[in-house]
């Protein structure tokens, strides 16, 4: 019988767990090598057509499963333990993946972790980890627009006039820091005349 009063029982739980995942993570590597060395010269369209869906459908399974390993990785700073100051460096540097697709993946992982319903909708496949993609832009774009309405709501309409004499502490005119620019003549193309 299960006692959840002793912590030994969870260790051999999360030992078990833990290979039975490593076993899975061996196997898809498996079917992965199998699926490379397939041969689909002779398929008909449908058969391709199929292998393209059912292999889409795996990738966003297998992405939304790495979202959610980021996630809690990146929540404990696991990736501090190799001297790293941020997730995204720490996967882009041993991660074949590009810097911005690193720091996509640390986001996409944050939104999950701050909204268990997010994560709940990607964990049964309602969304795709594009989705949280684009509602991770949606959070940092309404972030910046709310500092940008802070700094605005905090300073004056003209004092980011050119013209504005208030702005300028000489009272006003084109800058004494900025010399007038020398006269140009008009150029004519090569070709033309």
């Amino acid at each position: 019988m299960f006692d959840s009063t002793n912590p030994e029982v969870f260790e051999d739980v999360s030992v078990e767990v833990f290979a039975a995942a490593d076993e899975a993570l061996g196997l898809i590597a498996a079917g992965l090598e199998m699926l490379r060395s397939e041969d689909r010269a002779g398929w008909s369209t449908a058969a391709r057509s199929s292998r393209v869906v059912e292999l889409g459908r795996i990738s966003e399974r297998v992405q939304a499963e790495t979202v959610r390993a980021v996630a809690v990785w990146d929540r404990n700073g696991d990736y501090a333990a190799d001297g790293s100051l941020s997730g995204t460096a720490w996967i882009a540097h041993r991660v074949p993946m590009t810097r911005v697709n690193a720091a996509r993946l640390v986001a996409v992982g944050r939104v999950c972790r701050r909204s268990e319903r997010v994560e709940k909708a990607l964990d049964a496949g309602d969304v795709t980890t594009s989705h949280v993609e684009q509602i991770a832009r949606v959070i940092k774009v309404r972030r910046t627009s709310s500092r940008l309405m802070v700094t605005c709501s905090s300073t004056r309409p003209w004092q980011y006039h050119p013209k504005s004499s208030e702005s300028r502490p000489h009272g006003g005119g084109p800058s004494p820091m900025m010399k007038s620019a020398p006269a140009t003549t008009p150029t004519t193309r090569r070709g033309t005349s």
